[in-house]
Order: C-alpha cells, then sequence, then structure tokens
C-alpha cells in the first residue's frame, strides 16, 4: 500500500497489524477519519485489522520479522533503523502522518539552571542533531530534513480541542476494533 487508503484494499485483508497503546489509535483514527471519512473504519473492519498491545517498535519488530507483514502507524525512524541494519523493509509516507513534539525545559527551580541551558543548547546544535538522526529520528533543525521526513505532518497535541479529540479518536478506535461485537 503506497496511501492510508490502500489499507482497505481487500488484498491486504488479515495482513495489517497496529500498535493498541492509545496515543497511536487515536492519532490513526483521525487521520483516517479526517483524510478519508468514517466509512474508511467500516472498510478497515473488513480487513481484519489486528490490534497488538504492544509498542509500536515492538510491532515494528514483528514486521521486520515477517510475522506481521504491514504495520500500520510505526515510526518511520523504527523502520529506517532496521534497514541500517540489514532488515528487509521499508516505510512509506502514506499520506499526513501524526507527530509527537518532543521538548526540552527547565524547571523553574531547577538547582544548575544555566547547566540545563547549556544542555538545551547543545541539543539544538548540529552534531547533537546528527546523534539523533544516526538513531533514525528526524531532526528538528531544518538544514538537516531526511529524505524519509514526512512532508505533510500533523500536531495533534497542538490543537486547542486536543485532550477532548483524543478521547474521542481512542472511543472510536475502540468500539470500531475492539470491543467484542
Amino acid at each position: 500500500p503506497k496511501t492510508w487508503a490502500d489499507l482497505a484494499d481487500p488484498k491486504y485483508k488479515g495482513m495489517i497489524g497496529i500498535s493498541g497503546s492509545p496515543s497511536v489509535t487515536a492519532h490513526w483514527t483521525a487521520i483516517m477519519v479526517r483524510e478519508y471519512g468514517p466509512d474508511i473504519l467500516k472498510k478497515m473492519v473488513m480487513q481484519n485489522l489486528k490490534v497488538y498491545n504492544i509498542s509500536s517498535r515492538a510491532l515494528a519488530n514483528l514486521t521486520v520479522s515477517g510475522e506481521v507483514p504491514i504495520s500500520a502507524r510505526a515510526s518511520n525512524a523504527h523502520f529506517i533503523e532496521s534497514k541500517k541494519n540489514g532488515a528487509s523493509v521499508g516505510w512509506i509516507v502514506p499520506g499526513p502522518v501524526a507527530v509527537t513534539d518532543s521538548v526540552a525545559a527547565i524547571t523553574s527551580k531547577a538547582p544548575h539552571p544555566n547547566s540545563m541551558m547549556l544542555l538545551i543548547d547543545f541539543l539544538l546544535t548540529k552534531e547533537a542533531q546528527l546523534m539523533y538522526q544516526e538513531l533514525g529520528y528526524d531532526s528538528a533543525r531544518l538544514d538537516m530534513k531526511s529524505p524519509d521526513t514526512p512532508t505533510q505532518k500533523v500536531y495533534f497535541s497542538q490543537e486547542p480541542s486536543f485532550f477532548e479529540d483524543y478521547e474521542r479518536w481512542t472511543q472510536l478506535f475502540h468500539e470500531t476494533f475492539t470491543q467484542k461485537r
């Protein structure tokens, strides 16, 4: 499959797995419904989507081993790292991708705030971001974009209704894919 909608193609029936992590399921559900409407979930039910109560990285490992042919909503970093280590896998950009913000902050009563400021300054350097990229993650720097960096990123956590939406998307996934029928 090359797009999120391609996952609904009957030829992929029984081949798709997704991490049952609430953040994974909420973000995936939101992307699917926003891009293709609620009917896409009915089509995905017909695909016998298998929910694994494991992390995205653990699910990526099952894909690398061949146990789960298609891992929906898996991190590009997991597959980039596996491919560097010789795995015969790939990661495609299926359309909009939910991304998680990473932050570094200094607490208001830090015992050594200047040391923390130095650490944060270092984390944003090219040297530190190269280390981050070596782990397979995208750099925060605009001058260090990877060809595997998704072009359509959705930062759900920055939306004003994030908490309400998160609960709604999680519940919709649960009702659609994990509740006994």
